[in-house]
């Protein structure tokens, strides 16, 4: 199973990846209600594929360091873009 890069788990992770331009969008407009469910979606994802990757035996080389970047990118950019609409101090963001 270490061959396959389109497995489920890594399958979640590129969703994932594939949630932060809405996130970032949905922050920059103002629409806080939304960035937070994303988020919570992010995180409910990152939970089932990390359980799914070791309950099928479906871990890769690929999926061990896409999920760590696509969490560490969802919560950076979170900071980010909060500290660029002033919500929060520059000082927490860096």
């Amino acid at each position: 199973m270490k061959n396959r890069v389109l497995t489920v788990p890594n399958q979640l992770t590129f969703l994932r990846l594939a949630f932060l331009p809405f996130f970032i969008i949905a922050i920059k407009y103002d629409h806080y209600a939304v960035a937070l469910g994303i988020l919570i979606l992010g995180g409910m994802s990152d939970g089932l594929d990390g359980w799914l990757a070791r309950t099928l035996n479906q871990r890769t080389p690929l999926g061990a360091y896409l999920d760590p970047i696509a969490d560490k990118l969802l919560l950076s950019s979170s900071y980010f873009v909060l500290a660029l609409k002033a919500k929060i101090p520059w000082w927490l963001a860096i």
